[in-house]
């Protein structure tokens, strides 16, 4: 089957089927980036919560350390979040190149 004969059929009879017309790659690109944002908002709210309890820690240093260590939690989420979507919009980005899809 040429390139001609599956987009004909992933266009024109593929909906009729039930198929989605929507690139596998690009579902995935999208599941990815709503994971990766995600991720992000849970890690800000890490850190805004580690805040909060450090500025009502009133002295009390167990607080102080349960607080610090959901901040050192929170800044490292973010890290890793911003690696892994920098590396992975990078492989998207390259495989999406290479077999012309535009997104």
């Amino acid at each position: 089957m040429d390139t001609s004969e599956l987009n004909f059929f992933v266009n024109e009879i593929g909906p009729e089927l039930g198929m989605a017309s929507t690139d596998i790659r690009l579902i995935a690109a999208s599941i990815l980036n709503a994971l990766f944002g995600l991720i992000g908002i849970l890690s800000v709210i890490f850190i805004i919560y580690g805040g909060f309890v450090w500025m009502t820690a009133g002295g009390n240093q167990e607080l102080v350390k349960k607080a610090q260590r959901t901040l050192q939690a929170g800044l490292i989420g973010i890290i890793i979040v911003l690696s892994s979507y920098s590396l992975a919009k990078f492989a998207l980005d390259a495989v999406l190149r290479t077999t012309g899809t535009i997104y």
